[in-house]
């Protein structure tokens, strides 16, 4: 039984290998993060079947085999060489994309075309999830797409102190949700503090920053480390959402947390009287 198990094995890594072929990805014009953010997904797609994926700088270096054109409406000279022989209608408008299979010089050809970054960020999000479901190059689906709605909007609110510090601190965490969003086509993202909080991050200030003139407001207990570490937290969110073509925004539901007494890892010191001085 052994035996019989490695020879099924050694068969289907044979047989694996002799499936795998290089994939020619041809991307011959500068882009944006969420577009280099997609096809990152798309290259670790495709490698996660066994296909060896090559960047290519045009069509023309692209041997026999599957190439993949990836890039935006405008700069690229093997989209406006594929659409000069093809008759191409390119995306127009804002997040718009077009995933075609074409015949180039006898070369069999997938584009994925956006009209901007974004645009083109979604159509290699869709390419690589169908390759993921093992979807050949060739039976791709065809789009041609555009949102129905310019702003396609999430909230995520800072609630319950322990359950928020688990995930807050977490890179793992935010690329997984991050990465749902943008697959999901949200474009913006709503990062809220002080609802329903009970003085965690409520205001969010004294947990980022002193504000000179205003020694006495502080979170009781918290060390500068602590509110550089949220400051970065923040920044490093922002900056993730903006490679994946989210726009962000920080929400801040309330303003004050009246406390009457100094209580570990609460605001203290904002009153009625300094409230409007201070923000």
């Amino acid at each position: 039984q052994k035996c019989f198990a490695l020879i099924l094995t050694l068969l289907l890594w044979a047989g694996r290998s002799a499936l795998a072929a290089d994939v020619s990805v041809v991307v011959d014009a500068e882009t944006g993060p969420p577009a280099r953010h997609g096809l990152a997904q798309l290259v670790a797609a495709l490698e996660s079947r066994g296909d060896k994926p090559v960047v290519r700088k045009s069509l023309r270096q692209a041997p026999a085999g599957p190439i993949i054109v990836v890039g935006r409406s405008t700069g690229s000279e093997a989209i406006r060489q594929l659409q000069q022989s093809a008759a191409l209608k390119l995306p127009e408008g804002s997040e718009a994309l077009t995933v075609r299979n074409l015949q180039w010089n006898g070369k069999r050809v997938l584009l994925i075309c956006g009209s901007d970054d974004t645009g083109l960020m979604y159509g290699e999000l869709d390419v690589a999830d169908q390759v993921r479901l093992g979807t050949p190059l060739e039976s791709i689906a065809e789009s041609s797409e555009r949102p129905a709605l310019a702003e396609r909007s999430v909230t995520k609110m800072v609630m319950n102190r322990s359950e928020a510090e688990r995930t807050l601190y977490s890179d793992e965490y935010w690329t997984e949700y991050l990465n749902m969003l943008a697959r999901d086509r949200y474009n913006t993202f709503v990062f809220m503090f002080g609802y329903g909080s009970a003085g965690y991050f409520d205001p969010p200030y004294p947990f980022l920053f002193d504000v000179p003139g205003f020694a006495d407001v502080r979170v009781v207990g918290m060390t500068h480390e602590e509110q550089q570490r949220n400051l970065r937290m923040v920044n490093r969110v922002a900056a993730m959402a903006h490679e994946r073509g989210i726009r962000f925004t920080m929400g801040i539901w309330t303003h004050i947390f009246r406390a009457k007494q100094e209580r570990p890892g609460l605001p203290f010191g904002l009153t009625d009287d300094n409230l409007m001085a201070y923000t």
